[in-house]
């Protein structure tokens, strides 16, 4: 298999979308459209990995993430 996409790339991607959902010099008007399009890749995702098989060492990845999220909400 040959990987020809960059994880980095679509990240850089996502970020403009974000900054400009965040630009406080639009009205929610222009937006909202902006945090649609992120739900749209995300619900997009979830259907992809719905649809993926399940790997050796998965649920550690995961656990990771959680955990990495709960340590940030409680302020770390």
């Amino acid at each position: 298999m040959i990987i020809d996409w960059s994880v980095e790339e679509i990240f850089s991607e996502l970020n403009k979308i974000a900054r400009a959902e965040n630009d406080a010099y639009e009205t929610g008007f222009n937006t909202v459209k902006c945090k649609e399009d992120l739900y749209r890749i995300l619900w997009h995702t979830e259907d992809l990995l719905a649809n993926c098989s399940t790997y050796t060492g998965e649920e550690k990845f995961i656990r990771k993430r959680e955990k990495q999220k709960t340590f940030k909400a409680l302020g770390g």
